[in-house]
């Protein structure tokens, strides 16, 4: 027991006591973010500027005792013109909110970017789950039901571009918009025909001479000789 006694003995003087041998159980602070000043951040990055050699900087921040995380700092706010010794206190805080306004403004607008380019990868995978109920998606618009996938890709243009709808759904943007106005599309020229070309009394004509019994197993070219050798005129089939 007396042992024990001792030992809380030695180990209580390791507290500090205040008068009258009662322990204090006060916390102690603790210690203050050590603060630079403005012509010491100034002097600091004069001397990191004229070290050159390998191994000048390293020494330099140890000879100062701070970190090369701080000497980035340093140079940091001197890009924000935070140290600029022309300018007041107050004139360089408003800078610094300046700065940072214009930081989370960037932010903002990323975050409004990235939530709108969810939003429309949403949309895509939407629209192709409902298309996967017409056959033949995926494999060419062949055999598919060109209507149904139409009104996919409208029911999705309030949410993503045409032109990003019509490539989940293999759909040329050509075929949509051709879809939506029908009165723009230009019916085909009408062939016109050749000034000598045979009439329909003429093809007849010569049909019945291929299909005839003694050229029936010739090709045209040995029947057109033939015929001109028998004294037949090309343009009129007499004599």
């Amino acid at each position: 027991m007396a042992r024990k006694v001792l030992f809380m003995s030695d180990s209580l003087k390791d507290f500090p006591s205040s008068e009258g041998g009662v322990i204090s159980t006060e916390v102690t602070p603790s210690p203050k973010q050590k603060r630079y000043t403005t012509a010491f951040k100034l002097h600091i990055l004069e001397a990191a500027s004229q070290c050159t050699a390998p191994g000048e900087i390293a020494s330099m921040l140890r000879r100062e005792g701070i970190y090369f995380s701080t000497l980035s700092d340093f140079r940091k706010q001197k890009a924000r013109g935070l140290l600029d010794t022309s300018r007041t206190k107050r004139e360089r805080k408003e800078q610094a909110n300046c700065t940072l306004l214009r930081d989370f403004s960037a932010s903002e607008r990323e975050i409004r970017k990235l939530r709108r380019e969810l939003a429309q990868t949403r949309a895509l995978l939407d629209l192709q789950k409902n298309s996967l109920r017409y056959p033949g998606v995926g494999s060419g618009t062949h055999g598919v039901d060109m209507a149904a996938l139409l009104h996919q890709i409208e029911k999705a243009a309030s949410k993503v571009s045409i032109a990003k709808a019509c490539r989940a759904l293999e759909v040329s943007p050509a075929t949509y918009y051709r879809s939506r106005h029908p009165s723009l599309i230009t019916p085909a020229p009408s062939c016109r025909g050749q000034a000598r070309a045979l009439t329909s009394k003429e093809k007849q004509r010569v049909l019945s001479e291929l299909h005839s019994e003694r050229f029936q197993d010739k090709a045209a070219p040995q029947v057109f000789t033939t015929l001109l050798d028998e004294g037949v005129n090309g343009e009129n089939g007499r004599r």
